[in-house]
């Protein structure tokens, strides 16, 4: 939750209150501040994963949809008259915030920062609507290289070497993820997001951008004092705790990936022409992957090619050679060294059938052995056993709240009682007023 001052936690409860909106977008260095007057509409989704695959341990980028008035078309991009014509470009930066009137001004709380992903400002409209999402979206698009294998790192050193090999410097990383050791990992050539989802998956933690921009890696605690209690009497307009069996499976399996160095012949070039001088070879894919270590690099069939040096990752090789005669020859190359093979195992646990024989099963290769894929179907099988683990509230919303707070809600006129909550989703929605949709996961 973010820190505010006591006259804003009584205002934000009270019966009549004024929330007004303002947003600053970097069109150029100086970000130009739109308020209530420009803003017709903001809404933000904001969660801790998107549960598309997985209701434990995930990633989720937060979206912002800013509609702003456009009156006299200074947000249409072909208006040349217009003093944002040619700034309005993709990814610049967009700052929400939302604040309360106080008798000494008005406190805004951030919400988030965004990067602007479309426009849409029609003929026919005098509004325009910008379309954001924040920097994990952007982050998680960005095709990466496979790395080195390292060994026995600790799951937060892992995301440091994520983080490090995408260029992202604005993150947090929970140190209990220090505890957590995989005994060989590597990056593959998969994109930013799919190699994140698959160490969120094994650890728990949820990677999601906080309201100030840093990239979060948290492992969601319910052990924690609530931050708020909300009613029926002041923020809370109406709840549900609805039975939910989407994500109920009758089987959960894991699979585990015991990898054991063996060594072996990894890869054979042939046919390469090799001109007199220094050549570098193209990138080769190992044929045995991923690999550990190179011990050899053997060249016959050519009596004066030489290899002067070697670059290599978990499954790719770049290989530089030197031909010291006076023609081209063409070797016969083998590298030899250490690959890890997989022997592939799974362990499964069973549930009651309830509606049909629904199976999920969990695959990450960051899955190495029985204790962390015991640890993730237990994790699973907490969240998934309870159909009635989730409640529902529609609120009149605290801005001030954020993702993974522990809320105690008491809606006694819709039969929930007192229920202390996680928070993993919120819809903001402010169009003239504020309605906050909360969803959160029963603790305690």
């Amino acid at each position: 939750m973010i820190n505010t001052s006591g006259e804003y936690k009584e205002k934000i409860k009270a019966d009549y209150r004024e929330i007004v909106p303002k947003v600053e977008v970097y069109f150029d260095a100086t970000p130009t501040v739109f308020t209530e007057d420009d803003i017709v509409s903001l809404r933000i989704l904001e969660e801790l994963q998107s549960f598309v695959n997985v209701p434990v341990g995930g990633i989720s980028a937060n979206e912002l949809i800013l509609t702003l008035r456009n009156d006299e078309r200074q947000f249409t991009p072909t208006n040349t008259a217009s003093p944002y014509y040619n700034k309005i470009n993709p990814r610049i930066k967009v700052v929400p915030y939302l604040g309360v009137r106080l008798s000494t001004g008005t406190e805004y709380i951030p919400l988030g920062q965004y990067y602007l992903y479309s426009l849409s400002a029609p003929a026919d409209s005098v509004e325009a609507t910008f379309t954001c999402y924040d920097d994990l979206f952007w982050i998680g698009k960005k095709k990466g290289n496979s790395s080195k294998v390292y060994t026995s790192v600790t799951a937060k050193k892992a995301f440091e070497i994520i983080f490090n090999a995408f260029d992202v410097t604005k993150y947090y990383i929970d140190d209990s993820l220090a505890i957590i050791t995989i005994p060989y990992f590597w990056l593959t050539d998969e994109t930013a997001g799919e190699i994140l989802q698959k160490l969120a998956l094994v650890t728990g933690a949820n990677v999601y951008a906080g309201r100030d921009g840093k990239i979060n890696v948290k492992r969601q605690s319910t052990a924690g004092t609530p931050v708020i209690t909300m009613t029926d009497n002041d923020l809370i307009i109406a709840g549900e705790n609805p039975q939910r069996y989407d994500n109920y499976y009758s089987k959960l399996t894991a699979r585990i990936h015991y990898f054991t160095p063996v060594e072996d012949k990894l890869l054979e070039i042939s046919g390469e022409e090799i001109s007199p001088g220094t050549t570098a070879l193209p990138e080769y894919a190992f044929d045995m992957s991923p690999v550990l270590n190179i011990k050899d690099i053997t060249i016959t069939e050519a009596a004066n090619i030489t290899a002067n040096a070697v670059e290599y990752t978990a499954t790719k090789v770049i290989l530089t050679v030197n031909n010291s005669g006076a023609v081209a020859e063409k070797p016969l190359i083998t590298i030899t060294g250490t690959a890890l093979k997989d022997k592939m195992s799974s362990i499964s646990f069973a549930n009651p059938v309830v509606f049909d024989e629904r199976e999920l099963e969990i695959d990450s290769i960051y899955i190495q052995n029985y204790a962390v894929a015991q640890n993730i179907l237990n994790n699973l099988q907490q969240v998934i056993s309870d159909p009635y683990a989730t409640v529902v509230l529609e609120t009149r919303g605290d801005p001030s709240l954020e993702l993974g707070d522990i809320i105690t809600a008491i809606d006694n006129a819709d039969k929930l009682g007192i229920v202390n909550l996680l928070i993993y989703r919120q819809n903001i929605d402010f169009t003239g007023g504020l309605s906050v949709t909360i969803e959160g996961r029963k603790v305690g």
